[in-house]
């Protein structure tokens, strides 16, 4: 079994060997042929493309739903429908890969395969810290193998923005590193290579706390004098002077057709004592605009907003992508139905118009929506191995039709930078891109599926061996000790080996280091002695 699991798999006899020399015809698709050259290298294994006539592995573009693969002991053929298909079947292809003393092999069969979801997205949160080039890169090429179509980079928040941005030089604070616009590119460029887009997100009005320290114009004033800390003025027009200037340096650099813009959390009024709320109805230039405009209630000052922010959008050639929880649609907003809007969650009294921004008044509206319900798809501190095994971005309460047409897809966010991402990260982008491609539940045995994707060729069986697939997100309640499956030797044998790949390169290193790490905590907690340190 792989994750995410094929729709049909008919298991053939024999195997196709792989041997030291994989040749292969992709058909021009670049994705596909990234994916096969950066898992062969993984174990040695010579890739090259040739010709149709001489490729052992050949793809080939029909009229089929997705893709099919036909895997004999000679030949696999793959059938394709788009560049997306392709780069998914060779997913297929190495996530199927096994080796035993006879070397490296994927099992005979004929499979059918198509993903429930058109949108299938990972979040990551490079605002709040900086990460590295290549870990990124690495997270790029993992969710690639797990069929992710997008990666949705969160670029500002209450602490930075992440790009140092030549067009809005206010926004750049040296006392933080930011990436550059070159190495901005670097990244969509090889996302591009992987078959996945870079989804952008600037997240206003709210979470404007540096920005407004660096653009104190943008304040909401009274009497001149400046009003709170959280939220941008939207009856500014240097706001929109500005977004102007920040969109068209973005769309410069990632060419996918959305432009994330945010909105969340314009108010915690259930806790005044922390002051991050909206001034609006108390700003001079707010309240002229809401008297202006008959603005009925605060959550039209939003609405307002988004309709400015919609025509830059559309004059940089991009579609408008929003949080929902600033949405009241109990009833008929002034919003074009092209913007996408990404559900988290119902907002709670005091954030947000509670009633007006549920996932079914979205779809009764006509909205298309993106999934990111909290408790099933938020990676930081609330994902829950029982619900990934049953969720489905589709599966409403009260089970709406209209989310067959109007919810295209999932995404499963990281926010921030928690210690347990070394860990969590990669059973959760597994686990959930399964949610994504499949509707009936994983009840199945996955033990051997993640630790192969995880471990590669020659996996050690972690997940079973500890009993649990998500640790808990709690690094002082790491593990169910109930749950433990092996005793201290057994433990201490597979870290040995897990070690030893490490050392040798075999496979990617910095996935399983954290694994060694998890290990060593578990053995200190059953009394184990003194083991092989793992360099640095």
């Amino acid at each position: 079994m792989i994750l995410p699991r094929v729709k049909n798999y008919a298991a053939g006899k024999g195997r196709f060997v792989i041997g030291q020399e994989f040749l292969y015809c992709t058909d021009g698709n670049a994705a596909a042929r990234n994916l096969f050259e950066y898992w062969c290298a993984l174990y040695g294994i010579s890739a090259r493309e040739t010709e149709r006539n001489r490729a052992s592995v050949v793809f080939c573009r029909a009229d089929v739903k997705h893709y099919t693969v036909g895997i004999t002991e000679d030949k696999i053929c793959v059938r394709y429908k788009n560049a997306t298909a392709a780069r998914d079947a060779a997913a297929t292809l190495v996530n199927m890969a096994a080796e035993d003393e006879n070397g490296a092999y994927i099992p005979c069969a004929e499979i059918e395969d198509y993903p429930d979801c058109t949108y299938r997205g990972m979040m990551w949160d490079p605002a709040r810290k900086y990460d590295s080039i290549e870990r990124i890169k690495r997270l790029i090429r993992q969710a690639a193998l797990a069929k992710y179509n997008v990666l949705h980079l969160h670029l500002n928040d209450d602490i930075r923005f992440a790009i140092r941005s030549e067009a809005v030089p206010a926004l750049n604070n040296g006392a933080m590193k930011q990436y550059s616009l070159g190495e901005m590119k670097e990244i969509v460029t090889y996302a591009a290579d992987f078959g996945i887009d870079v989804l952008p997100e600037i997240d206003l009005p709210a979470h404007a706390t540096p920005l407004l320290r660096q653009m104190p114009e943008l304040h909401c004033r009274k009497n001149g004098e400046p009003l709170g800390k959280w939220t941008v003025c939207v009856s500014n027009e240097k706001l929109y002077e500005m977004l102007d200037k920040l969109i068209g340096e973005l769309a410069a650099v990632f060419p996918y057709k959305r432009m994330h813009m945010g909105g969340d959390e314009l108010a915690f009024f259930d806790f005044p004592d922390w002051h991050l709320h909206y001034e609006w109805d108390r700003c001079d230039t707010c309240t002229a605009l809401a008297e202006q405009n008959g603005f009925t209630s605060v959550w039209d000052f939003y609405t307002y907003y988004a309709q400015r922010v919609y025509a830059i959008l559309k004059k940089h050639g991009r579609e408008m992508v929003i949080w929902n929880d600033p949405l009241d649609v109990t009833k008929p907003v002034d919003l074009p139905k092209d913007i996408r809007i990404q559900y988290w969650r119902i907002a709670a009294e005091g954030r947000g118009p509670h009633a007006g921004c549920t996932p079914q008044k979205l779809l009764e509206q006509g909205y298309t929506v993106v999934n990111s319900d909290v408790s099933n798809a938020y990676g930081d501190l609330y994902l829950k191995e029982e619900n990934l095994r049953v969720w489905h971005p589709r599966a409403l309460a009260g089970g709406d039709a209209r989310a067959e047409t109007y919810i295209e897809g999932g995404e499963l966010c990281f926010w921030d930078m928690h210690q347990h991402y070394e860990y969590s990260v990669m059973p959760s982008l597994l686990l959930f891109s399964d949610r994504l491609w499949n509707r009936a539940p994983l009840m199945e045995n996955v033990d051997a599926a993640l630790s192969r994707q995880i471990f590669g060729l020659r996996f050690e069986n972690v997940f079973s061996l500890l009993g649990q697939r998500l640790f808990p997100l709690d690094r002082q309640a790491r593990f169910d000790m109930r749950k433990i499956c092996a005793g201290k030797q057994e433990i201490e044998a597979v870290r040995g080996r897990l070690l030893w790949q490490v050392r040798c390169g075999f496979g990617e290193p910095e996935l399983i280091r954290p694994y060694i790490y998890v290990l060593d905590e578990l053995l200190a907690r059953l009394g184990g002695g003194e083991s092989e340190k793992l360099d640095g």
